[in-house]
């Protein structure tokens, strides 16, 4: 018995055990001695394990949980240990908080039940300044990443000094989950942290990531379609393809799920028609451009967002244009602030254009988002601003320009040169398409979050001329990117 315990104390236990029940049927009384002795035991054992359990808890160490396991049977709690060893490691996670321990974790338990609480934690890393700060997380890298980060990391509530919170975002005249969760990000620097012309690179959505086609994306999945060919399909024809004899197996379409294909076909038609059609491939464009004998820098994007329990999704991004870089800065009690765009904004109104007719399901779509109008916004009376979604500063930037909206590019031709630059009057441009698009998506009273910083927004690049050459060759690579 000796030489078992000292190879797996644990097996001996139960061989032993064994062995004095066979001998307890020939020995009177033996019994009742044999439970005394395992029932001793089972408290060395239990009272050993809490002991080493509570050091792994006070010190949160991964080592000494990983030399307990690599010590092997000899430790008479070992298969305990091995039982437990996934929750502890767990534990040890939660409590480190640490974004590096919870990928060792996903890679060291990737089918671990606690895989999904633990992405979850690390998700909630990246709302958290001071978290990514302590970790020596940059920033920049995040926002360069997904610049839809940029409220919760980089803009400041003047009221209490607290960056932008989750909750902030959520447009809470919506009701419906696809809307309410939707917010923009103007990032109107043009300049990089090096002092660098940014330059952009747009990126347009895709069908399948708008949630408004979602059960068409299930739809075509299972049906080894696209959500693109559903265009003008009817009951008939959607009924024949779920019950396809080549298919593994037929899709039961009840009453509900025909009815709710259908209305996203419906959807799906409109955005084709009324959207879709005036796509253009999205634009690359250098960090420097050279007009007029000026080196206009480029840099402003519009990025739309959406809030996704606990990550934030980049749906698409396009080049912008906003005001000149005249005026927009002015010392008052709290320092340099700029007066002229708030940080924090809402979209207040959604008008139409004259390229489109509105329709009886524009209307219907219009109803969906909260609000829209089939009228056209004019500029002193006769200049179309087609697709113009208002915006006014939140109450707590009473100075702030309240004229402002986000229209598509109406001037001449040579001024689309500019987009990326600060150019505009004041509102914020968008292409044809791209102003189409954002009119489509937005909800009425979503949120607009205007980024920039005074040494960073910059219309003519301060670079020297002899500079000029190599900013342009990077440019030219930049659009073969």
């Amino acid at each position: 018995m000796k030489s078992l315990i000292l190879c797996d104390p644990y097996q001996a236990k139960v061989n032993s055990k064994k062995y004095f029940d066979v001998l307890s049927l020939f020995i009177p009384g033996l019994s009742n001695t044999t439970e005394k002795l395992f029932k001793e035991l089972d408290e060395v054992i239990i009272s050993s394990y809490n002991y080493h359990y509570a050091i792994i808890k006070k010190t949160n160490n991964y080592d000494y949980l990983d030399r307990l396991v690599n010590n092997g049977k000899r430790l008479i709690y070992y298969h305990r240990l091995i039982k437990d060893y996934e929750k502890l490691h767990f534990e040890l996670t939660l409590s480190e908080n640490h974004i590096d321990g919870y990928n060792h974790f996903l890679k060291e338990f990737p089918n671990s039940v606690y895989k999904n609480e633990i992405i979850h934690k690390r998700r909630m890393q990246y709302f958290n300044v001071n978290k990514l700060t302590s970790q020596q997380i940059s920033i920049d890298s995040i926002i360069a990443r997904n610049p839809c980060y940029i409220p919760f990391l980089l803009m400041r509530n003047d009221t209490n000094g607290n960056y932008v919170q989750m909750e902030d975002v959520i447009n809470q005249s919506m009701s419906d989950p696809k809307y309410k969760y939707r917010y923009i990000v103007a990032d109107l620097n043009t300049y990089d942290k090096n002092g660098n012309c940014r330059g952009i690179k747009e990126s347009y959505a895709t069908l399948d990531e708008l949630p408004e086609f979602a059960h068409l994306k299930d739809f075509a999945l299972k049906t080894g379609t696209f959500v693109r060919s559903f265009k003008n399909i009817s009951e008939p024809d959607l009924i024949k393809l779920a019950k396809n004899p080549r298919l593994k197996q037929p899709i039961l379409l009840d009453t509900s799920t025909i009815d709710t294909l259908l209305a996203e076909i419906d959807c799906l038609n409109n955005y084709l028609t009324e959207v879709d059609t005036f796509r253009k491939e999205p634009m690359n464009k250098a960090g420097v451009n050279f007009m007029w004998s000026t080196n206009y820098c480029v840099g402003q994007t519009m990025c739309f967002c959406e809030l996704n329990e606990d990550t934030v999704k980049m749906i698409t991004r396009f080049i912008t244009a906003s005001r000149g870089e005249v005026n927009h800065f002015a010392f008052t009690g709290d320092g340099l602030k700029n007066y002229f765009y708030a940080p924090f904004n809402y979209i207040h109104s959604r008008y139409w254009d004259t390229d489109r007719r509105h329709s009886d399901y524009d209307k219907l779509r219009d109803k969906e988002l909260g609000g829209g109008s089939k009228g056209i916004f004019l500029y002193k009376t006769h200049i179309e601003l087609s697709d113009f979604m208002g915006f006014y500063p939140d109450k707590h930037y009473p100075i702030a320009c309240r004229g402002n909206g986000i229209h598509e590019l109406t001037e001449a031709p040579m001024f689309g040169s500019l987009m990326g630059t600060p150019s505009s009057i004041g509102c914020l441009r968008l292409f044809g398409y791209q102003a189409k698009w954002a009119r489509w998506w937005t909800p009425m009273y979503a949120r607009l979050y205007i980024y920039l910083e005074e040494d960073r927004y910059i219309q003519v690049t301060k670079r020297k001329k002899s500079d000029y050459g190599k900013i342009l060759s990077a440019g030219k690579y930049f659009l073969k990117k």
